[in-house]
């Protein structure tokens, strides 16, 4: 206790100085998506893969999105992190990308629900019995799994080319 008081005076340095580096890993999967290029959707559809995959395994980020819940925005909002990416990808695709997909204001939204519910599951399964490494109760898909099955069942009814492996 007196190490962690030596470093962290109070209750609230401790949240935030937890809830920059989960943020900062965050940040470092929003990057790596970005710089990967491509198409607008399918840089979505990364960026939430990569989401649901660190919420999935690393507590720091997990804690930063429950601190920032918590808080009200003290330190930053989780979401503030990657959905203005999600909305500038989508902003950029150019018309023959979003052809089949319409509305890019519906597809920000889906994808931030999407996110979100990850972090929910990956919450609720780390909390409830059975539950196993990486945040998933033994025999059932990962957050992630999910995701991306949920993504090519989105793709399948827009009519969009699934990604590459």
């Amino acid at each position: 206790m007196g190490a962690l008081t030596f470093h962290f005076p109070t209750k609230d340095a401790l949240a935030q100085a937890v809830q920059g580096e989960g943020m900062a890993l965050a940040c470092g999967v929003v990057e790596k998506v970005r710089a990967q290029g491509g198409g607008a959707v399918q840089g979505v559809v990364a960026l939430t893969l990569e989401l649901a995959g660190l919420l999935e395994s690393e507590a720091l980020v997990r804690a930063a999105a429950r601190l920032a819940r918590e808080r009200g925005g003290v330190g930053g909002v989780w979401c503030g992190v990657w959905a203005p990416v999600i909305e500038e990808l989508l902003q950029g695709a150019g018309e023959e990308e979003f052809g089949a997909v319409g509305d890019r204001v519906t597809l920000a939204a889906l994808a931030a629900h999407l996110v979100t519910g990850a972090e929910a599951l990956v919450r609720c399964r780390l909390g409830g019995p059975g539950a196993g490494e990486g945040g998933h109760v033994h025999g059932e898909h990962s957050a992630r799994e999910q995701l991306a099955e949920i993504w090519a069942l989105v793709m399948r009814g827009l009519n969009v080319p699934p990604a590459a492996p």
